[in-house]
């Protein structure tokens, strides 16, 4: 890592009443924060990210970038270029079996 490298932070968390978790996609570090861990992905990074909070599984599949991308995910900044949004268990199990 060099200092002028630019960064997405995800965050990690594994609370009974919320789990976020990357399932795909390696990060450069993590780190630890006021909240829980947080994962460092590089510009140009395919990243699979879950949260489950109250019974909803939300799952994301995105890409880092080098500017800010167009789509806000909720723990993860900046901003990213959103590919996959699936909002039920069905379409996230379906989302996994892809990558």
């Amino acid at each position: 890592m060099t200092p002028d490298q630019t960064f997405t932070a995800v965050q990690l968390r594994n609370e009974a009443e919320l789990l976020c978790t990357v399932f795909f996609g390696s990060p450069v570090s993590t780190i630890q924060g006021q909240q829980g861990d947080i994962a460092l992905f590089s510009a140009g990074t395919l990243v699979g990210y879950m949260t489950v909070q109250h019974r909803k599984t939300r799952a994301y599949l995105f890409r880092t970038g080098e500017e800010n991308g167009s789509e806000k995910v909720a723990g993860v900044y900046p901003s990213v270029t959103l590919l996959v949004e699936a909002r039920s268990r069905g379409k996230v199990r379906k989302l996994f079996r892809l990558v």
